[in-house]
């Protein structure tokens, strides 16, 4: 992982990691990752965050992807995650477990930026609206679990012209019915979708 990041580094890229456990997770924050996609504190006896860990992910300043809608998704539909039997977990405890983690990674001081795992069994793009609501439960007001899903997530990565309202940026907007900072559900409600300046959505009044 030290050579991975170390040659990544010559050509100004970040690098990201895949860690659930917390072996992996420490492995990975000392070898010097930019991201931890996941990070959810798995070991033999359960899930549960460690506060060194925790001091030195906020230390280094790397950033925490928790991706837990997809643990969501599968309380709502009654399916078992693949992560959770291993565990011999409910799915149901399995979020709890990663939502406790969550809260103490913001409380920690540790960066939280949204992504689904879209992909992954019952997970879709649009699921980043759950995640939204699920930083704002972590701790978050509704105006940063917003920007954790645009422009603290552009600047994360490295994306300089998304992410943001201002001059010579991409018109890449949402506009909704109601006001995502006093209530998230607003973002379920999209009236019009500019994309790159043009409109690819607009519902007529």
């Amino acid at each position: 992982m030290k050579f991975v990041v170390t040659e990544a580094a010559r050509h100004n890229l970040p690098v990201a990691a895949h860690a659930h456990s917390t072996e992996s997770i420490k492995a990975v924050v000392e070898a010097g990752v930019a991201f931890i996609e996941h990070a959810s504190f798995i070991s033999d006896d359960g899930i549960r965050a460690d506060d060194r860990i925790i001091r030195l992910l906020a230390e280094r300043k790397t950033v925490v992807v928790p991706t837990n809608i997809p643990a969501v998704n599968a309380v709502r539909a009654g399916r078992t995650l693949g992560l959770a039997r291993e565990l011999s977990m409910a799915s149901s405890d399995f979020l709890a477990r990663r939502e406790e983690v969550m809260r103490t990674l913001r409380a920690g001081g540790v960066r939280l930026i949204a992504g689904t795992d879209a992909g992954a069994t019952g997970v879709h793009f649009t699921d980043v609206f759950g995640e939204i609501e699920l930083l704002a439960q972590a701790g978050m007001n509704n105006a940063q679990a917003v920007a954790a899903a645009t422009g603290d997530s552009a600047e994360c990565l490295g994306l300089h012209d998304v992410g943001r309202i201002a001059p010579r940026q991409f018109a890449d907007l949402v506009a909704v019915r109601g006001d995502p900072a006093a209530n998230l559900t607003a973002l379920r409600n999209p009236l019009l979708v500019i994309l790159g300046g043009t409109i690819v959505r607009e519902e007529r009044q």
